[in-house]
């Protein structure tokens, strides 16, 4: 594990547990769960990579498009 990975993880841990902490104003009853923000911001991100992945065929262009 790099020193890199440590310094990531550690962030990770440290804004999940200081959720605990953190008074937040839900909007709605979901959106006040412990590591909500987390878990959301996950999920996002993997529906726009795989999203992008799966527009990749329809976007992409031969090798000598532009010549």
């Amino acid at each position: 594990m790099t020193t890199l990975q440590k310094v990531l993880y550690g962030a990770c841990a440290f804004f999940l547990v200081s959720d605990v902490f953190i008074h937040k104003h839900a909007h709605f009853g979901w959106d006040g769960w412990f590591g909500f923000s987390a878990v959301y911001g996950v999920i996002s991100c993997l529906v726009l990579v795989f999203g992008a992945k799966s527009l990749l065929p329809l976007l992409k262009r031969e090798e000598d498009y532009y010549d």
